[in-house]
């Protein structure tokens, strides 16, 4: 039912495209007859003919029909471009890419209709799936025109998902300089720095930092790179230092950068100092213990006092842990010191069961959920979108 609705108006379209492109080109065909006095040109047929074919459903003869059409001027291309479009909605991209590149082939359109039917054919080639054709016709849209910003966001999209970081921000800097896309520019200049950071060039990491620094003054993500930066060089009090002011800063990102920091604290052998700087976050946001109690439990960072207090005390004040305060109520009446570790354990056994452990991240913008954090967004591609979640289903 849904497809006949479908198609019945897709034929209402076509024929209302047709009719009033066909009554255009016949005034103006009556318009050149008068002026120089011959009789007007008989555009009924060809149109009606290829109208008749889409009506009983034989889509390749109305398609010769347009194609092999003698006149197709200013008057008439309408009902192509029409054509070309309704083609690739339906998913008949071979078609639509007919359509447009007889378009293209005309000789006696006129700028502006060239442009379109350059837009139009990238547009085809998008849906199909062939990215380098679709960026190559999208570079030939001039600018001033209708096409233009929006074959310029095509472009920046492309570049994007095949991840040639350089080329983007040459497309970027060539935009107005709004927020969204200093924002761009920033992350590109970050996603060149970690290539050049997984490389072990130091050096070059920086350089692609400033980069990022220049659009972005106080720029996280370009904090976070710098922070392993530091780390490569052997700077460990600098790298405390930036990772507690990062977590201060943005607790989204706690959950992201918590690993790391439990890790560094080891080999300073001073795990109390990310003991600390946990409690400190959970007085100023004592809203974020599910993510963070959520995030200890996934990375199995409960490792510590000030881990296993957080964590107890988290248990005690939830209701939803009322069964285990019923089964072990002087394991929960412990203390972290007092409890032994076969004993804790189990109670992590019971967390991870109720889905506790499975912390991750959510896109605001989609709802594109992921186990790891993901400064682009696979889903809908927007930045910075991704929020911490106390579980992941």
């Amino acid at each position: 039912m849904i497809e006949t609705l479908k198609t019945i108006a897709y034929l209402g379209v076509l024929a209302a495209a047709v009719y009033f492109s066909w009554k255009a080109g016949v005034k103006a065909a009556r318009r050149e007859a008068r002026k120089n006095s011959q009789p007007p040109l008989n555009l009924n047929a060809d149109y009606m003919r290829g109208l008749n074919f889409m009506l009983t459903e034989q889509p390749d003869k109305a398609l010769d029909v347009f194609l092999q059409m003698v006149e197709v001027d200013h008057e008439t291309v309408e009902t192509h471009f029409a054509l070309g479009s309704l083609y690739r909605k339906r998913g008949e991209i071979d078609r639509a890419i007919r359509v447009h590149q007889n378009l293209i082939a005309r000789p006696n359109l006129n700028k502006v209709e060239k442009q379109n039917a350059l837009f139009n054919l990238a547009e085809d080639y998008l849906s199909a799936g062939l990215l380098d054709r679709a960026e190559a016709l999208y570079a030939q849209i001039e600018k001033p025109g209708d096409h233009y910003d929006l074959a310029q966001k095509r472009i920046l999209s492309l570049d994007e998902q095949q991840k040639d970081w350089e080329k983007a921000i040459k497309v970027a800097e060539a935009q107005s300089k709004d927020k969204q896309d200093v924002q761009r520019l920033a992350h590109y200049y970050c996603e060149l720095a970690e290539l050049a950071l997984h490389k072990n060039d130091l050096h070059q990491a920086k350089l692609h930092l400033k980069g990022a620094l220049k659009y972005a003054k106080d720029f996280l993500r370009a904090k976070i790179i710098a922070t392993r930066i530091a780390a490569k060089e052997g700077k460990p009090e600098q790298v405390v230092k930036q990772m507690a002011l990062i977590m201060e800063h943005d607790i989204n990102l706690v959950a992201e950068i918590m690993p790391s920091f439990f890790r560094l604290a080891q080999e300073e052998n001073n795990t109390q100092m990310f003991d600390e700087q946990l409690l400190k976050i959970l007085d100023a946001h004592p809203q974020y213990v599910d993510v963070l109690v959520s995030s200890l439990v996934r990375h199995d960072l409960v490792q510590t006092p000030g881990t296993r207090k957080i964590v107890l005390e988290y248990i005690r004040q939830g209701q939803q842990f009322n069964a285990l305060h019923t089964l072990l109520p002087d394991d929960l009446r412990s203390t972290p010191e007092d409890l032994p570790d076969e004993r804790f354990n189990a109670i992590l056994g019971v967390l991870k069961l109720t889905g506790h452990g499975k912390a991750a991240f959510q896109c605001v913008s989609c709802g594109y959920a992921s186990s790891h954090h993901q400064w682009n967004c696979p889903g809908c591609k927007s930045w910075d979108t991704a929020k911490a979640t106390a579980q992941y289903r």
